[in-house]
């Protein structure tokens, strides 16, 4: 057994399958844990028109040890911080067929996961997630499931537990984010300033939910900057 945190690439990804098979247990076994942190290195990649992410060493943390969406996993895991340069959701400034029709979810996430290692990419279970339509406001908006998903963004529920700025019916909180404000932060790179970054939900015709700088719940245009920090289930 090896820690998530100091294990090898490979030492983690016989851990995984082991788990996957069934003859092993993340957290009675192998002594895994939700917080659980490593640091990990993604190629460089292009995509979303202006994103233009340089080669780079990411975290990642384990969220929950519950089955997300149906899809068969034995964690799921999140970004603990953004990639170190701002992306958009849209090219324009709309929520126009929702997280499911956006650049983020078609062109810049399928991109990141090709920038993976390959020991991550190749254990990715395929999810579906719950997500707003897009309109005028959340209680106009619609819930859609979203398929084909390797990475996905977090709804707003998902991170803070509630949906002041979301529809009603975008899943439930992920056990890490329960931990507080300081939990829903996220620095700009790995060792960058905490900035606010993309969630999934749609806010109103415009714009997307973003967890801010000091671990809050807002909204931004969707053709504005923000940060990237994403979730996948193993």
């Amino acid at each position: 057994m090896a820690s998530f945190d100091y294990g090898t690439d490979e030492q983690i990804a016989a851990i995984l399958d082991a788990a996957a098979a069934g003859t092993i247990d993340l957290q009675r076994d192998a002594g895994w844990k939700v917080g659980d942190q490593r640091v990990l290195r993604i190629a460089a990649f292009t995509a979303g028109g202006n994103v233009a992410e340089p080669a780079q060493n990411v975290a990642i943390v384990i969220t929950s040890f519950e089955e997300y969406m149906g899809c068969d996993n034995v964690m799921q895991f999140d970004f603990a911080c953004a990639l170190s340069s701002y992306v958009r959701m849209n090219a324009t400034a709309t929520t126009a067929g929702g997280y499911g029709a956006s650049e983020m979810k078609t062109v810049t996430l399928p991109a990141l996961v090709e920038a993976l290692p390959d020991w991550l990419k190749t254990r990715l279970k395929t999810f579906s997630v719950l997500a707003g339509s897009g309109g005028a406001s959340p209680s106009s908006q619609t819930v859609e499931t979203v398929t084909d998903n390797k990475l996905a963004l977090r709804s707003e529920v998902e991170v803070y537990g509630s949906n002041p700025r979301s529809p009603a019916g975008e899943g439930t909180q992920a056990e890490y984010y329960s931990g507080g404000r300081y939990f829903r932060s996220k620095p700009l790179g790995i060792s960058g300033s905490n900035t606010q970054w993309w969630m999934r939900s749609a806010y109103n015709n415009t714009s997307y939910c973003t967890g801010t700088s000091s671990g809050d719940t807002n909204y931004d245009t969707a053709s504005t900057g923000n940060g990237l920090a994403a979730f996948g289930c193993l």
